[in-house]
Formats: structure tokens, sequence, C-alpha cells
């Protein structure tokens, strides 16, 4: 965010130089360099946010189901002779757990794969920038 706050600021002074003079000619370079370095870090940003919240929900659905799980069992349902229907909702909860497990694993491969790659963006775009930023 304080990138685009930089390019706004130095876009307004650009304006206020006059855009034929060095100063004005440099700052609406600056100017251009923040706002898209900015923008490819806020957008590198909500994409690695959407990774973890996947990740995030997937063990919260996890969670929910191991306490009805366990909750099943202080119940009775896996006790010899309890009652079937109790049984197969405990072995159909204990299924869903291991999905969930393996979808958590998939989920934090993949945040880990955005998150490599915007770090390769980001500095691609920081290599590219001129001097004046850095």
């Amino acid at each position: 965010m304080s990138l685009i706050k930089l390019a706004n600021y130095e876009e307004a002074e650009g304006t206020r130089a006059g855009p034929y003079t060095d100063f004005g000619a440099d700052a609406r370079g600056i100017a251009t360099e923040s706002r898209r370095i900015g923008t490819a870090a806020i957008a590198a940003l909500k994409e690695r946010e959407a990774a973890l919240l996947t990740e995030h929900l997937i063990q919260e659905d996890k969670e929910k189901k191991q306490q009805a799980a366990a909750a099943l069992e202080e119940a009775g349902a896996t006790r010899f002779g309890g009652n079937p229907s109790k049984a197969r909702k405990f072995a159909q909860l204990e299924n869903e757990i291991a999905s969930a497990e393996a979808a958590i694993v998939a989920a934090h491969a993949e945040y880990e794969k955005v998150k490599s790659r915007n770090e390769e963006i980001l500095q691609a775009a920081l290599d590219e920038a001129p001097q004046t930023l850095g």
C-alpha cells in the first residue's frame, strides 16, 4: 500500500513540477514503477491469502469432524453390539477425516507453490525497477 501512496505522491509532484522538467520526468518515472510494483505486491498477497484461507478452512472442517467422531465414540458407536447407524456414521466420519488430512497437505503444498511463485515475481519486478526506487 505504501508503494501506491508513494506513486500518488510522486505523480502529484511530477504534475506540479511540469512534465518537461527533469524533476517532473523523474517523479513520473518513480510513480509508474512504484504503482507497478505495489499493484503486483497486492495481487500476490491476495493470492497467498486465499490459499492460506483454504488451508485453514479445511483444518477447521477436519477438527469439527474429529469432535463429532469423538462424541460418537463416547456415545458407544464403536462398542461391540452398539447402534449400527452410529457405527456407520463413525466410520464415515473417520473416512472424511482422512480425506481432510490429505486435502490439508495438498492445500499447504499449493500455498507453498503460490508463495514461491509470488516471491519470484516480486523479485523480478524489483530487479526491473530503476535504481531510483532501490
